[in-house]
This record gives structure tokens, sequence and C-alpha cells, in this order.
């Protein structure tokens, strides 16, 4: 019986003794300061195993600015490792720097120390609540600030320039009745032949070609004004045969890619939408019309 009570005193002993040589020191490089002033944390942890200070963004009433990389060092009964944190305080005060414990279990944690953050000298502030923090700063260059006009006045000019031939294309396009057949196949071999020749923008044809179907069916007795393109192809559907629908349906979808998800055709596919829509305009005419036709 006293040598188990021996053994266990023992191991208590060295227990307690572990304990008390694993722990985390705290040395900060200055106690007293100004608000915004850096103050640099030495972070010593000596322990039988590699690990690191538990930090977070704040440590009581100071903010964490900035943590180093952790230095280890081997030595006989473990390691001992190192890291410099940089904190401060924007307020002013007599604050107490909380312990601060190790990631591992049975690590002491450091012991809470005090640092005074003095008011700023009336003197040095300029206005109500203008605080100087005292970190080293170099004059800025220029080149950047200077870059930086550059590249927004080009992209002004861009932003212009696209306003400008939005406002041409709007101004190209010709949203005019037709009452006739013949009125309304010349405005298609107009279209056409700019198409063709490139004299009229992307989105000023779509819109063109866009208007000319509504017009075609506007003229064989139907009220598109307030119709979608699906609207306006469901209720023409009697009048165009299967062949016909498709073709039609593709213009409409080219039209509505151009006009709202700036899609950009080719210029043959484009022409053959074109091309589709004024042979099937002059077959709807000729059904409606035989006598005119022949």
């Amino acid at each position: 019986m006293p040598l188990l009570q021996k053994t266990c005193c023992f191991l208590l002993l060295m227990g307690a003794c572990l304990y008390a040589s694993a722990q985390v020191t705290v040395q900060p490089d200055k106690k007293q300061a100004v608000p915004g002033e850096a103050i640099t944390l030495t972070i010593g942890i000596h322990a039988t195993k590699k690990t690191e200070a538990s930090l977070g963004d704040t440590l009581g009433k100071f903010e964490v600015l900035k943590k180093s990389q952790v230095s280890y060092q081997q030595i006989s009964d473990g390691f001992n490792s190192t890291q410099q944190v940089t904190i401060t305080s924007f307020d002013s005060g007599k604050f107490v720097l909380p312990p601060i414990h190790a990631m591992a279990t049975g690590i002491a944690p450091s012991k809470a120390d005090t640092i005074v953050i003095s008011r700023m000298p009336a003197d040095s502030l300029k206005g109500y609540s203008d605080i100087k923090t005292r970190f080293a700063s170099k004059a800025l260059p220029q080149w950047p600030f200077r870059l930086g006009l550059l590249l927004l006045a080009i992209v002004s000019g861009y932003m212009l320039w696209r306003l400008v031939t939005k406002e041409k294309a709007s101004k190209s396009l010709k949203p005019v009745r037709l009452s006739t057949p013949e009125n309304w196949q010349k405005q298609m071999a107009a279209l056409q032949q700019e198409w063709k020749g490139r004299q009229i923008m992307t989105q000023a044809a779509a819109g063109q070609l866009m208007l000319l179907i509504r017009e075609l069916f506007s003229i064989m007795g139907m009220q598109t004004d307030s119709l979608t393109g699906e609207e306006l192809l469901q209720q023409s559907q009697t009048m165009l045969t299967q062949k016909q629908q498709e073709q039609m349906h593709n213009s409409v979808a080219l039209c509505y890619a151009m006009l709202f998800a700036k899609f950009t055709p080719t210029q043959d596919d484009l022409l053959q939408c074109i091309v589709q829509t004024e042979q099937t305009g002059i077959a709807l005419f000729s059904q409606s019309n035989p006598e005119a036709s022949a």
C-alpha cells in the first residue's frame, strides 16, 4: 500500500511538472502606446510537440493587424515555437491583454497583461475624431492614377460611341404602314440589298425584318400590334403551310435573338431568313388574290 501511494504521488508530481513546463509566454514590445500605434507581441510556446497560439481577429480591446509565420526550434524535451503578432487599439484607456491559449491541450495559457493606451495630444489632431496612425508610409506613385483616368476616358468614349450607333440604328428602322403587297415586296427587296451591301447594322436589320413580318400578317387581316412574336406565330398557323411555319419561326427567333440577346449571325443566316420571309409573303399574297398574281 505505501508503494502504491508513492507511485501515485510520483506520477502526479511528474504530470504537474510537465504541465508547468508546457506553457505560452507573451512579451509585448511596449506597455504604453497611443491610439492606432502598432504593438508587437512575441508569443513563445514550450511544449512536447509542435503547436501554435490560438488567435482570432481580436484580443480583448485590441485588434490583430498581422501575424507572422510560426518558427519552431527542436530541443531535448520538445519544441520551442515563436510567432510575431502585431496588434493595435483605436480607443484610449487601460486595457487588459487576455491570456493566449495554445491550440494543443495540456499547455498552460499565458498570463494576462495590462497595456495603457494614452490619449492623443490635442495639438496633433486636425479635427473631431481625427486619429493619425504612426505607420511609416511612402509617397504613392502617380502613374496608376493617370492610367486609371486614361482607361476611364477610353471606356467613356466607347460607351458614347455605342450610344450614338444605337441611336443611328433606331433611326434606320422604318416603322411605316405598308398598305399594299407591292410596297411590302419593295421594302423586303430594299432590306435584302442593304444587308448584302452591309449598308445596315445588325440590330437595325433585325428590327426592320420583324416590322415587315408584322406588316405582312397585318396586310393579311391580322391585328399584330399587341401580339408577341410567339402569339404572332400561333395565330398565323392557319394561313401557313408546315414548311412556311418552320421558316417563319426561324426568322422570328433569329430577330429576337439579335434584338434582345445581342446575337450576331452570319451574313448568310440573316439573308436566308429575309429571302424565306419574302417568299412566304409572295405565296400568301398569291393565295389571297390569285388574279393579281396571274
